[in-house]
């Protein structure tokens, strides 16, 4: 063997590839927005929780935040009020730590 072509890997797979050249024609199209995978996609396994106004704040200021009845251990897609994806949370001893942030 003198090569090895991944043509999947998780949810991507090479059929939905685009070229360099073809990024930029969609980009000049005004059209690149709709070949972009939301960041929030690549977590579609873990469960989402939207927080109200006040938890959005504690949670991009880097505060772990008390929540109740999840499964301790297991990771959250956090959203703010406003259904924007910020985060990737852990539940540990009934806080919601963070894990990796995504918001700008």
């Amino acid at each position: 063997m003198n090569t090895l072509i991944r043509t999947k890997s998780g949810m991507f797979s090479i059929k939905d590839c685009k070229s360099v050249e073809e990024l930029r024609k969609l980009k000049d199209a005004g059209e690149l927005e709709n070949v972009l995978i939301p960041t929030s996609e690549l977590f579609k396994g873990f469960d989402k929780i939207k927080l109200n106004k006040k938890q959005s704040a504690l949670v991009q200021n880097g505060v772990s935040i008390m929540y109740s009845g999840l499964r301790q251990g297991c990771s959250y897609r956090l959203y703010s009020n406003e259904d924007k994806f910020l985060c990737i949370s852990e539940y540990i001893d009934g806080k919601l730590k963070l894990k990796k942030a995504f918001w700008s």
